[in-house]
């Protein structure tokens, strides 16, 4: 279902280390620090954009929707080659306890293409894997700067939609009632199915 969204300064580091998987060695960095990162001069059809172009695109293109961003995490690797980054969003027109999760990558090292990853399980990490229920991306092309808007745009219209069906199911989850006999065979089957390990049975039944 959609994130909650966090409420706590704790509840905001683990949203961001739980979608945003750095392991190969990419660290976290401020907006200022993203911003001061050079892009290097276009060579014949490949056309760079800096980070910072990529990540500005995508918030205003949010806001124009009425998505407002109330958490970001940052991250560059190899010496500021690669981006990733996530964005937490809520819709203005729709009630603020859950949120979606906007993934953003742009590389300068023609490793992988300017992308958007966007939807309620997103992941972005490092070893450049990157998933969510929409995936758009561009290459590092020439009028790539022309065509990212399109892009974004698409992907954000495509995100209303989901949206608006994922959190009338989560409230449908919520205002479902179950039993302890009812909750602990949905676990086991859940198990069974491979849906959750033994490690999160505790906190499922916490739950």
């Amino acid at each position: 279902m959609l994130q909650k969204l966090p409420t706590t300064t704790k509840q905001l580091e683990l949203m961001k280390l739980n979608n945003l998987v750095l392991h190969c060695g990419a660290a976290t960095v401020s907006r200022d620090q993203l911003e001061r990162v050079a892009t290097p001069s276009p060579e014949g059809r490949w056309h760079p954009i800096s980070h910072h172009s990529l990540v500005n695109q995508v918030q205003s293109g949010l806001e124009a929707a009425g998505m407002r961003v109330v958490n970001t995490a940052h991250a560059l690797n190899r010496q500021g080659a690669q981006y990733f980054g996530l964005m937490q969003v809520v819709d203005d027109h729709a009630s603020e306890e859950w949120g979606t999760i906007v993934g953003v990558r742009n590389s300068h090292d023609k490793r992988f293409p300017a992308a958007l990853a966007i939807g309620s399980g997103v992941f972005v990490c490092d070893n450049v894997s990157f998933q969510g229920q929409v995936v758009l991306s561009r290459k590092h092309t020439t009028n790539i700067m022309r065509d990212l808007p399109q892009v974004t745009n698409r992907a954000i219209g495509r995100l209303a939609s989901f949206v608006g069906t994922t959190e009338q199911r989560a409230y449908t989850y919520k205002e479902r009632e179950m039993g302890n006999l009812e909750a602990h065979d949905l676990v086991i089957r859940s198990l069974d199915a491979g849906a959750i390990t033994t490690t999160m049975v505790p906190k499922v039944l916490q739950q």
